[in-house]
């Protein structure tokens, strides 16, 4: 009850305050409202291409019947609407984020819908919880410090998710990137073994789920759309997308161009699967030459100062007792 006539009493005190995270939710809900809309482009554009049928008649085709003027102009409408929401990624038809969260490993049809509804309790509840807490730890608080926290705290809640998922789609990123070359190199046994490009992918993937799962992941998923009838070069490229690294996009091309000019696969992976390795070992003795330069901070501000005093400290006690 106390904390409850605290946050009542704060509340009469700094109605501006208030009326300003009202108007700040209103806004934050509006936003919200449109946003869910314009996600719902699929269905816009379902609708945009389905033909208007009533009864037996095809209202968009037969010209004369009462509703073909009405029933165009909605259906230019639809498909204007549906051009506007579409993604510019034709390759993902979800958008980037949706490539994001499969690329972080969020395979779920509703991981887009839980990532924007995490933005929502964030942006919304850290504030909310902000200012309910703020009146018991600090009820002398100024307007304008209230204000900045109740700013912060929205937006961290909304940008977290985001940081959330770049940070999980680098340290994915990363495992690629380490696995990739085994990745070629068992690619290049299975092929020069005589197994068919995308029965070898399918091989490999299995093999890797242990070592490397988001790798062993994206390939299932790349073996399942050849399976449904996806061309191996579309395949590919949208593997590539999906792992975010360099070398997957090197490779999609290089199948790719095999296929057009008719050379030797196995002789093209071998090479590259060489170049992957020399990569590998390049980006490691970078890394070991580097050390020693990254080393210089933490020996400056911790270790020379404690055996400086190690060093010094017997000198400064026979000084002492010599003089004093």
């Amino acid at each position: 009850m106390l904390a409850i006539e605290t946050i009542t009493a704060w509340v009469n005190a700094n109605i501006l305050l208030t009326v300003g995270a009202a108007v700040f939710l209103a806004v934050v809900c509006l936003t919200l409202a449109i946003s869910g809309f314009v996600s719902r482009e699929q269905q816009i554009r379902k609708r945009a291409l389905q033909p208007f049928i009533i009864g037996d008649t095809n209202v968009l085709e037969d010209r004369r019947a009462l509703g073909h003027e009405n029933a165009t102009s909605i259906a230019k409408m639809l498909r204007r609407v549906s051009d506007n929401v579409k993604p510019s990624d034709d390759i993902d038809k979800g958008g980037k984020i949706r490539q994001q969260l499969r690329a972080a490993g969020f395979f779920d049809p509703q991981a887009i819908n839980i990532f924007h509804a995490a933005r929502i309790v964030g942006g919304i509840g850290l504030p909310l919880l902000a200012l309910i807490i703020q009146p018991v730890l600090n009820p002398e608080a100024s307007y304008n410090l209230v204000l900045l926290l109740v700013l912060i705290c929205a937006a961290l809640g909304y940008f977290l998710p985001k940081a959330y998922l770049d940070n999980r789609v680098g340290r994915i990123q990363l495992q690629h990137r380490y696995g990739f070359p085994d990745f070629l190199d068992l690619l290049v046994v299975s092929t020069e073994a005589g197994i068919a490009i995308e029965s070898a992918i399918d091989r490999v993937g299995k093999e890797m789920a242990h070592t490397f799962p988001h790798l062993a992941a994206q390939l299932y998923i790349l073996n399942l759309e050849l399976r449904a009838g996806r061309s191996l070069s579309e395949a590919l490229e949208r593997f590539a997308g999906n792992v975010g690294i360099e070398e997957a996009r090197s490779f999609a091309t290089l199948i790719h161009q095999s296929q057009e000019l008719g050379s030797s696969l196995v002789d093209a992976l071998r090479v590259y699967s060489e170049e992957m390795r020399d990569k590998r070992l390049s980006r490691a003795e970078e890394k070991a030459h580097a050390l020693p330069a990254k080393l210089v901070i933490p020996l400056g501000l911790f270790i020379f100062p404690i055996m400086l005093v190690v060093c010094l400290t017997p000198a400064i006690v026979r000084i002492n007792d010599a003089f004093f």
